[in-house]
């Protein structure tokens, strides 16, 4: 799945539940300021493990467990709060709200904002075959990337192309490049060495 292909599935996700977040946190708030701004970090956090979830591709209806680790007080508190909506939102099967939680191998782990998920990797798919797909992706973004490096080195394609087409290689190289780092980070993850 591409960086866009993912994006527009948040966006559609957000579309489409985003009425349905507001209505729910108005019904259980009986404030629809208090539910207005309840509803931005709850949308923030589903669309995190939302975001996993296409990332890894695993399926939608497959519930998982989510531990949601937050240092604040205060945060946790809000969070356990509205546990039965992020569940119902997101698919878990368990969320879990902490203040801290010890490493453990075969975990993904995602930072937002002063939050940080953690969805074990067992049973979610298939590990072997994601670092298969993962490797083959990085191959095709590392041949993209000599590809549009090899004509931005090459001063006389840049002197004779016209300015926006440089500059849409350019931009296609830093996207590539932050692309390359989050499948790299990916890869780590799923060799048990690391957070995205």
């Amino acid at each position: 799945m591409t960086p866009d292909d993912t994006r527009a599935r948040i966006e559609a996700v957000w579309r489409a539940d985003s009425r349905r977040v507001l209505s729910t946190l108005i019904r259980l708030l009986r404030d629809f300021d208090a539910a207005e701004e309840a509803m931005q970090p709850l949308m923030r956090l589903v669309t995190g493990i939302r975001t996993i979830r296409a990332t890894y591709e695993v399926a939608p209806r497959r519930r998982i467990d989510v531990t949601v680790v937050a240092p604040s007080a205060q945060e946790r508190a809000f969070l356990e709060s509205h546990a039965a909506l992020i569940r119902s939102l997101a698919a878990l099967e368990r969320l879990e709200v902490v203040a801290d939680a010890p490493e453990r191998p075969q975990t993904i782990r995602h930072a937002m904002d002063s939050l940080e998920l953690r969805i074990p990797m067992a049973g979610l798919f298939d590990i072997a075959a994601e670092m298969t797909r993962l490797s083959k992706e990085r191959l095709k973004i590392e041949a993209e990337l000599g590809g549009l490096r090899g004509k931005l080195d090459n001063p006389q394609f840049v002197a004779r192309a016209k300015p926006e087409v440089v500059a849409q290689s350019r931009e296609r190289v830093a996207e590539l490049e932050a692309r390359r780092l989050k499948v790299e980070g990916t890869l780590a993850d799923l060799r048990g060495g690391g957070s995205p």
